[in-house]
Order: C-alpha cells, then structure tokens, then sequence
C-alpha cells in the first residue's frame, strides 16, 4: 500500500498543470456548492442577528386600528412579555430663512409606551423610566432644531393645546426598534396628555419559548382577525428573500458541477492512457484487479480531497464578505449603516457531504475508461497497442437523442425552477454525447474540400480532428465549456444590466411619500430651466386577480399621452378606461393571454373593495422597474379613482437639474422620500448594488476561467501525450515545420467546430435558465448584445489555436529516440 500511495503522490506533483487544473475546478464547484447548500441557514442567521439588534428580543409585532386591551392579558397566548404600543403625531410649522412667502412642515412622530418594559425586550435605544412630562428625542431631529438636554419640547394635544416636556435624553436616529428619524417616545401617562381617546396602535410580543411563536400567530389570528399580525423572524418577505437567492447560487453550483464533470472526464481519459504502461507493469507483477483499479482511481480522490478542502476553506475565508454584501442597510436619508453580522457556524455535516461528494464524482467520472483499461490484454498495453482511434458508441449517441427528446419535452411543459435546471442539464449532457457526429461531418467536408485542392497536411489535420480520441475529448470538453460559459456569461450580464439600471430618462426623479396630491408640486412646472414634468401614480396593493390571491403588486398609470421620461415598464401602449397590460411573468402565472378578460379585485383588504372586468391588450417587461414581475399598467383615470389624486413618481426634464432638485428638496419638504438628479441616482444605485454585482463579477470570472482552465490545460494535455506519435511522424514522412502546421491546422479546425456549435447551442440553452431565473424571482431580459458574444467567441478562439505554440515548441527539444524506444 505504501508503494501505491508514494506511485499516486508521484503523479499528483509530476504534472503541476493538471494537477492545478482538477483541483480549481473542484474547488470552484465546492465553493459554489458551499454557497447554494449554506445559504438558507446563512441568511436566516444574518437577518434574525439585524431584526435583533433593531427589535431586541421582539417575536411578534400586532397592529391594527382597534385593538382589544385584553390582549395584553389573554392567557391563550405563550407565556412572554408584552408591550402596549400608543402613537400619534405632532406638526411643525417652521419658516424658511430668505423665504417670506414659503414655511417648511414637519412632522414628529409619538410613541407612548413602559420604557422600562421596553428597554428590557430591547426596543428602544435607552434604559430608563419617564414621567408623564419627560420626553425622550432622536438626534436628527434635535439636531435639526437645535433642541438638547434639558430643553423644554412644547406639543399639542388633539385640541391643539400646548404641554411643556423636558428632553432628558437625545438618542441615535437609527436606534433600536421603532426609535426611526423623526421620533419621540413618552410615557404612556405622558401621550395620554395629548390623546384625549387613548387606543392601542400596536402591541409587542416576546415568546419566552422561539418554538411557540408560530402558535402565538395562529392564534391571534384566530382569536383577533380583524389585527394584522407579523412574525418578525418567520414572515413570508423573509422566506422568499431566502429562497430565492439559494436558487440563484443553486444554478451557478448546477453549471458548476457540470463544467467540472466534463472536464473531469475529459482529463481522466488522458490520465488513464499515461498509465497504462505503469498498469500493465504492476499487473504482470501480480497485482489483483481490484488492487489496479485502486491505483488507477486513487489520484482522482486525491484531486477531489485536495479541490473540495482548499474550496472549502476558501468559503469559510469568503463567508462574511459574500453574505454581508448582500443585505445593505441604511436610514431614511439613504446613507449605509454599518452592522456587524454574526455568523453561524458552518454545518460540519454540510462539509463532510461536500468533501465526499467531490471524492465520489472524481471517482466515479473515470470509471468507464478505468474498466476499459483493466480489460486490456496486457501485452497490449506493454507493446502499447491500446487503440488511440476515436469510435462512435451506439449506446452514447442513443442516450443523446434521448436526453434530447426530453428536454424538447419539457419545453412545452409550464417552466418551472426545476424543470428548467433539469432541460438544462439534458441539453447539455445531449450535446455531449451527439457532438462527435457534428464533429465527424464537419470534419469530411472539410477534407474532401482539401482533397480537391490538394494539402496532405490539411487533409491528415482534420483527419486528427475527429479520430484521434484526445482530439475529439478535447472538442468535446471546449464545445460544453464554451456553451456554459455562454449561459453564465448571459446570466451574468442580464443580471447586471438589471441591478445597475435606471428606470427614467429625466434629469431628475422624484418619489413622494404619496401624502399629498398634485396641486401640491405644480410649483414644480414653474420652476427655472423646467422644460417637462410627468406624474406616475403607483402603489403596492394585495389584489385577486380571476378570484386568486396576487400579494405585493405594483400598479402602474399610464396617461393619455403613454410614458415620456418613465422607462422602466417599456412599450406600454395607451390605455382606454377598460383595458390593461399586465406583466408577462404575472400573466404566465395565472394563465392571462393578451386579448383575455380578467376581473381584478383592487383594494381586497380594505372595508370598500373594488372589482373591474378589464381587458388584456398587452403583456409588459418590469425587469427593469420590478424584477419580480408583479405588476399591472392602467389608464391614469382609472388609477386614480381607485388610490386616489396622489403621484407616487414625479420626472422632470430640465437643463439645470442640480438647482431643480434642490429647489424641490426645499419647497416640497414633508411631501417627498427622496429627489435625486439621474446622476445622483445612478451612484447610489451603484452603491446599493455594490455587494450584488460583486457576485455578479465573480460568477463571470468563474464561468470564463473554468472555460478557458479547462479547455487549454486539456489541450496541452493532449499533446503532451502524443510525442510518441509525432517521433514517428517525424523519422518517417514530415519535417519539424510541417508537423507545426499540422498542429495549428488541428487546433484551429477542432476549437472552430467547437466553438461553431457551441454558440446556438449556449443560446437555446439560456431559456431553461432564464425560465428558471424567472419562476423564483422575476422576469430576467437578455441584455447581452451579440457584439459581446462575437469578441468573446474570437477571444476563445485565438486562445485556443495559440494553445498549438506549445507542442511546436516541444518539438524542438524532442529526442526521437527516447520517444520511439518501448517502455
């Protein structure tokens, strides 16, 4: 056993390429592997450590406009604390220094509550008890009307009667649970001086036992449903948010593991040839089969030992900045806020899976030509007679046309995330295993066309091509890598180009808090350098859509005159009262067609719901506006009889964008979320995007790097173990200089048939993928344009027949005899 280990060590460090090569590549699908299977936990562990430090200990959060006191007190709940929650408000009315014709108004929002009670379940910012006439203030505001400890605060009552409170503590802005920008906290004897009919506006809930919240849930919902109840660690946004980004990583780790399988095949096959001389020498030694087949296995175990660790350790170093890239947060100004998030550990469970998994798939990838080798007579393999011919299986190309017709199958069923990983994978494996006749007959036109014209050496190059078997298994290996790193390299892109997109065309963007109506910015179109102004009047609302359930859709106007600065929903048509356009995703999921009749239900949850039957005249592409697709565009009127007078989005067109913006950030003070100039949105979209597109970045890097890797060491491989062959060319029939042009002829031939069939086979495998993007997030466009996949192709492709300087230059070191003597 000894001799076998220090034999397999030998050739693990003998060829340093090779040995690079399979490592990455396992390493690369570990790591991705790490990312898929680690993330739900992950995830889950870094938002529960974010609500904990904003809510404390908080399970449950109950809101609604008439809560029953005996809440706080009913015994059906789990044993816990609880939290009765008062609120109003208070506005401000302050003048504009410069301005006598303008004031600025302000809002202070009240929260009443037992700050003691509070502070120990962690929902505020402070440890102390207040009296009825002592107040609590957040820093911006203080800081914005110079108010400090020990200043008197004046508020009014419901009757608009002033009361004096002293501000004993000014806290962070962005505290903990409710203390947000604009806020104050009383006792709950201090707000009942300015309420004069005191009602619960919310309640906070803290299970003593985590495992009985979901049974507090249900029932509150029960006992209460008129309250609206949220889990703050188990609610649905949470759980979607999850799911979706493990999918995300689940199809960079499919690809992954794909592109390591074939390239781990094709290595093994040139692995398995290198030593047969040393099998054929241990067997006539007496070793067993099964002792031969060991040794012939052993290194790729070692290759998927030594890949999934480094990957491993890699994820581990990775962890923290990946994950914390993803959740960005920050205040109402849109500034970042630094939060410290506390990992779990990594599942050790998970690691030993993955590390045994990569053993077994480097194990099992060479096993058909480790059962060919060890059939081989052993004078053959002694006088080297192994057949090096390339043959057409049956059995291959017959699983192909199989693997084919199903996933032509699928592609007329309803596509799904796992029906699109699942065609995906079977076009794949079926270009594979067919590619070898599209090599073959590609290969014979070519060489009846340089019959005609008369080149031996063309001829006897594109003979290589599809009968030498390290050809062929390199061609193999370049046509399934180039087509996956197509789809990545298209996944990658489109996925940028909708993270980092704007979604107008204005020179500045306004997006109100939708508490006033128009008349209220009509200043705006009589501002200097205003050229344009359009009002979008949009809202999230939970609506029924042929009488089922469509949760968090955006509704979308559209005025008589279609969109001029809003970009983000295109080629929307104008609208009459009775029709709509819906969103392609949207209308996929309830089976809509355009010119069907849908009867939407608008405003479910409210006391006065509002049924319309509308007519379908066209399906719309959000992806820029709203990835996940859930929205609906309908006439302006009709929008605004139902939510109201009240603009959402505001995009002017001006000259003087600067100025513009910041004369609607002084006169529209309390009326909008946020004004930005298209460059000032751009980099914050940027900013925002910053952590997401970082992943984007590395998964393009991964798939192009795992191509080109694997693709030139396997073709370097190849010709490595071909110098016996080129001795004997040499010392018979051809020169030094016509044995290089062979070579370059072979290369350019074998990676230009690949990479031909490559591209549509890449293409056609990009829906599946984006079917599948599409069902767990929302519709995904194509943004890569065909510029791109040209450089990128003639990129590879020039990488791939300089790859021919190598042997070229080996052959001039080459000793025949050393090449021609048997071992």
């Amino acid at each position: 056993m000894k001799i076998v280990l220090k034999h397999t060590l030998k050739n693990i460090f003998k060829k340093p390429l090779r040995t690079i090569l399979v490592v990455f590549c396992v390493m690369i699908c570990s790591l991705s592997a790490l990312l898929s299977f680690d993330m739900s936990s992950a995830l889950e562990g870094m938002l529960r450590n974010l609500y904990g430090q904003y809510l404390g200990s908080m399970d449950i959060l109950v809101s609604g406009s008439d809560i029953d006191e005996g809440l706080l007190t009913d015994p059906g709940l789990p044993e816990g604390n609880r939290v009765a929650i008062y609120m109003t408000t208070n506005r401000f009315i302050h003048d504009l220094e410069g301005q006598y014709t303008y004031v600025e108004q302000d809002t202070l929002s009240l929260m009443g509550l037992n700050t003691s009670d509070a502070a120990e379940m962690g929902m505020i910012p402070f440890d102390r008890s207040l009296s009825e006439n002592e107040v609590v203030l957040s820093h911006d505001f203080a800081e914005k009307y110079g108010y400090s400890e020990g200043d008197t605060l004046v508020l009014h009552d419901d009757k608009k009667s002033p009361h004096e409170f002293t501000i004993v503590e000014v806290v962070d802005s962005h505290g903990k649970g409710l203390t947000a920008y604009n806020t104050a906290v009383l006792s709950v004897e201090g707000i009942s001086l300015l309420v004069s009919d005191m009602k619960l506006s919310q309640v906070a809930i803290d299970t003593a036992n985590d495992k009985e919240v979901s049974a507090a849930i249900s029932y509150i919902k029960l006992q209460y449903p008129d309250l609206t109840t949220e889990s703050l660690f188990e609610n649905e946004e949470m759980g979607q948010f999850i799911d979706q980004m493990t999918k995300l990583f689940f199809v960079l780790f499919a690809i992954c593991v794909l592109m390591v399988i074939f390239v781990t095949i094709s290595i093994s096959e040139r692995i398995i040839t290198e030593r047969m001389s040393v099998v054929g020498t241990f067997r006539s030694l007496g070793l067993s089969t099964r002792l031969t087949t060991l040794i012939l296995l052993l290194e790729n175990a070692f290759y998927g030992l030594i890949g999934s660790s480094l990957g491993c350790f890699a994820y581990a170093f990775l962890r923290s900045v990946v994950l914390n890239s993803m959740i960005r947060v920050q205040d109402t100004n849109g500034e970042a806020i630094a939060i410290a998030f506390k990992l779990g550990r990594i599942s050790p469970v998970l690691i030993v899976t993955i590390i045994l998994s990569a053993i077994l798939i480097e194990c099992v990838c060479p096993i058909k030509e480790v059962i060919k080798a060890i059939k081989t007579p052993i004078r053959d393999i002694i006088f080297s007679n192994k057949d090096t011919a390339y043959k057409v299986n049956r059995i291959t190309t017959v699983v192909g046309i199989v693997f084919t017709a199903a996933a032509v199958v699928l592609a007329f069923m309803p596509t799904g995330f796992w029906t699109g990983i699942i065609r995906f994978a079977l076009m794949t494996i079926a270009l594979s295993l067919l590619f070898p006749h599209v090599l073959r007959l590609a290969s014979k036109v070519f060489y009846r066309l340089f019959d005609k014209a008369n080149q031996p050496i063309a001829k006897l190059a594109i003979t290589e091509v599809h009968t030498k078997k390290s050809t062929v298994g390199s061609s193999i290996l370049i046509t399934t890598a180039v087509a996956l790193s197509i789809v990545v390299y298209t996944v990658a892109t489109s996925l940028s180009g909708m993270v980092d997109a704007r979604y107008f065309s204005s020179e500045v963007y306004v997006a109100t808090n939708a508490s006033q109506k128009t008349a209220h910015f009509h200043f705006i179109e009589a501002l200097d350098d205003v050229q344009d102004v359009e009002y979008i009047y949009n809202t999230m609302d939970h609506l029924t859509i042929n009488g089922a359930d469509a949760k968090d859709i955006s509704v979308l106007s559209i005025d008589a005159n279609g969109y001029n600065w809003f970009t983000g929903v295109p080629d929307v048509p104008v609208l009459s009262e009775n029709e709509v356009s819906i969103s392609s995703i949207l209308a996929q999921k309830h089976g809509i067609r355009i010119g069907d009749q849908v009867t939407i239900t608008f405003q479910k949850e409210s006391y006065y719901p509002i049924e319309k039957t509308l007519t379908v005249v066209h399906l719309c592409n959000t992806s820029t506006y709203d990835a996940t697709g859930n929205a609906v565009v309908l006439s302006e009127n009709v929008v605004k009889n139902i939510y109201g007078d009240y603009p959402g989005m505001i995009f002017v067109s001006t000259d003087n964008p600067v100025e513009v913006d910041r004369m609607i950030e002084k006169y529209a003070k309390g009326a909008y979320s946020s004004s930005y100039t298209a460059e000032e949105f751009d980099a914050e979209s940027s900013s925002n995007s910053a952590g997401i597109m970082s992943i984007i970045y590395f998964t393009i890097t991964l798939g192009i790097s795992l191509t080109f890797i694997g693709s030139v060491s396997n073709l370097l491989i190849g010709f490595e173990g071909r110098k016996r062959e080129c001795a004997i060319l040499l010392s018979t029939s051809m020169s030094r200089k016509q044995l290089a042009r062979m070579f370059v002829l072979e290369s350019f031939f074998s990676s230009g048939i690949a990479l031909l069939a490559a591209i549509p086979m890449g293409l056609l495998m990009i829906k599946p993928i984006f079917g599948a993007l599409s069902a767990i997030a929302g519709s995904v466009e194509v943004t890569t344009s065909i510029t791109a996949y040209i450089v990128f192709v003639i990129a590879l492709w020039i990488v791939f027949i300089l790859t021919s300087r190598f042997p070229i230059r080996a052959l001039k070191k080459m000793k025949l005899s050393e090449q021609l003597k048997y071992e």
